[in-house]
């Protein structure tokens, strides 16, 4: 861990101690000396390591996970509004899509499908170059390696409903909002490769939390009429 820190620090033709690397990284002078007396002398005593070991996690959750965490607390606003805009153009297509269908089986096709094509507002093109630009950005706020908290996101609310469907969600989706999502599903699953692996042990254990919750509730409630049962006849 010191060498580590300590090595990529490194800066410059002329190398810098180890000791002021790790000192001016916020490295416990002890976890530098556990490395010295380890490499040329003896090896430190059990109770040593373990305080040691305390203090390598403290710097971890300072200078690591509570700052990862700050950041994508800070971020989840954003990202929330990415992948909306994602299915937001994702839908505009698939209505686009779908109307030039529906016209072309009408009666008058040359008049409808021009209806569908040019009067809908929405150029393929752009919606393409749009659905990039989102996708590269939703990388750089949500890095491949944090697929998991993706997945979360994807199953809270309303991640993947068109915004104008949301408030009907209990009342399904149209064909227009169903394309949108798959085709979401699949850009989302071309950046993130092991999204639909993550997706599906997320949803596992959200079920798995409501049968626990819906147990322990039962229980709960068993427990709560058994007591009263029990109070009646003294009453």
């Amino acid at each position: 861990m010191v060498n580590g820190i300590a090595d990529s620090q490194q800066k410059g033709r002329v190398a810098v101690s180890v000791n002021t690397l790790a000192e001016a990284a916020g490295l416990s002078r002890l976890l530098v000396d556990i490395r010295h007396e380890s490499t040329h002398n003896e090896l430190p005593s059990l109770s040593t390591l373990q305080l040691a070991a305390r203090q390598a996690l403290d710097w971890l959750v300072t200078q690591y996970w509570q700052r990862q965490s700050e950041h994508l607390s800070a971020c989840r606003g954003r990202v929330q509004d990415v992948l909306s805009a994602i299915v937001a153009s994702c839908h505009a297509a698939a209505t686009k899509s779908l109307t030039a269908a529906a016209a072309a089986n009408d009666d008058n096709p040359k008049e409808e499908l021009q209806q569908a094509t040019e009067g809908a507002g929405y150029k393929a093109s752009e919606g393409r170059k749009q659905r990039k630009q989102l996708l590269s950005e939703l990388k750089t706020l949500l890095p491949p390696p944090h697929t998991p908290l993706l997945a979360a996101l994807l199953l809270q609310g309303h991640a993947l409903l068109p915004p104008d469907q949301q408030q009907q969600q209990q009342q399904g989706m149209d064909g227009s909002a169903r394309k949108a999502q798959e085709a979401a599903l699949m850009l989302l699953s071309k950046q993130y490769p092991e999204l639909k692996r993550h997706l599906l042990q997320e949803a596992v254990d959200k079920l798995c939390n409501l049968t626990t919750q819906q147990q322990h509730q039962q229980q709960a409630q068993e427990t709560a009429g058994s007591n009263d049962a029990d109070q009646q006849p003294q009453q």
